[in-house]
């Protein structure tokens, strides 16, 4: 039986649960196979508050509402943790598969927070993965990773806004290098003709 004592944990576990559910709508409108992993782990939090719920025994009840807790925070970073590495992927989509011969810095006036955010959001996914102690404690990390979502969500979709510009900026490269080109040909033509001419002045005079 749960008790007044647990009344704040509870809230504290309803607060994150919302959070979760909230971060798995975001991002799930996205991509619904990226909140597969934060699913279940909202599914380890009912089983948990169920334990605690139908217990008797305090430490149990203790243990259980913990468990609850760091499953409510696993849910936002292993949601987020998908995200970030999502939103990675389609920035960088853009910039190396879309445009890859554009100086995105020369058009984009943020793009250098871009590539900031886009190496912390690595490290911080490279952090948790690194070993298995920090594998473990994912949960405290869940707090950053909502934030780096947030930040690659805002420049995924300015990168996006800037695809008329981008695609001037490839057209203008393309006209440059035809002009190049044709300049080239245009003095190698002019060279052919001056040898030309010198050689049939040269047959001429003997």
């Amino acid at each position: 039986m749960i008790s007044d004592k647990h009344r704040d944990r509870f809230w504290k576990i309803k607060e994150l649960y919302d959070t979760a559910e909230a971060d798995l709508k975001n991002i799930g409108r996205d991509n619904q196979a990226l909140v597969v992993t934060g699913i279940n782990q909202c599914r380890y939090v009912g089983q948990h508050l169920l334990r605690a719920m139908t217990a008797t025994d305090e430490k149990v009840i203790d243990e259980e509402l913990d468990a609850a807790l760091r499953h409510t925070q696993r849910a936002i970073y292993d949601t987020n943790d998908s995200g970030i590495q999502y939103y990675v992927s389609k920035i960088d989509e853009i910039r190396n598969e879309h445009f890859p011969t554009v100086d995105f810095s020369q058009i984009v006036d943020s793009y250098g927070d871009i590539v900031k955010e886009i190496e912390e959001a690595k490290t911080l996914t490279a952090t948790t993965a690194e070993s298995l102690e920090n594998r473990e404690n994912r949960s405290q990390f869940y707090q950053k990773s909502r934030e780096h979502v947030e930040k690659l969500q805002k420049y995924y979709s300015l990168l996006n806004a800037y695809r008329p510009d981008l695609v001037r900026a490839v057209q203008k490269d393309n006209r440059d290098k035809l002009r190049t080109w044709a300049g080239v040909a245009l003095a190698l033509f002019s060279l052919l003709g001056l040898l030309l001419t010198l050689a049939s002045c040269l047959n001429f005079s003997g």
